[in-house]
């Protein structure tokens, strides 16, 4: 079977990896009023007890994740504080951005105060390589596919 391998970039409001330049998250609240990654689980990959940072994102360049294409894939993110809403992009086509069609896997359809669980599927289409993948939460509101 295919597998398809995934860069990390991990972020309190974001997560990623590739050489391309990605635009750095801005936030004038992040931890302050829980907006907060604390473990990431994606298939076999796990990152946990990752805190916040004073910049409220935090950048894991050196995680890898591999994900077999077209096959369902659990996906789990807590929060150590408020309830949130979670988001999963994969820079599929390497333009350094997360807002072209295909490139929004999953969005937490509500907040939650503990665990948030879902499943992202890598379409056949997607071309067998390494990408920059990115996990966002929210604590106020549900996350759109254009607000990575």
């Amino acid at each position: 079977m295919k597998k398809l391998l995934l860069s990390i970039l991990f972020s309190s409001a974001a997560l990623g990896l590739q050489a391309q330049t990605y635009c750095t998250p801005s936030y004038t609240t992040g931890c302050n009023v829980g907006d907060d990654i604390d473990d990431v689980y994606i298939g076999s990959f796990q990152d946990t007890g990752t805190g916040c940072t004073s910049s409220f994102y935090n950048v894991q360049t050196s995680d890898t994740v591999f994900i077999q294409q077209t096959a369902p894939t659990a996906i789990s993110f807590t929060s150590n504080y408020f309830t949130q809403y979670f988001a999963v992009w994969i820079d599929f086509n390497d333009d350094g951005d997360f807002d072209d069609s295909g490139e929004h896997l999953w969005s937490s359809p509500t907040n939650a105060w503990s665990t948030t669980t879902g499943s992202i599927t890598i379409p056949s289409t997607v071309s067998l390589g390494s990408y920059r993948l990115r996990v966002r939460s929210n604590y106020s509101a549900a996350i759109t596919a254009a607000q990575s």
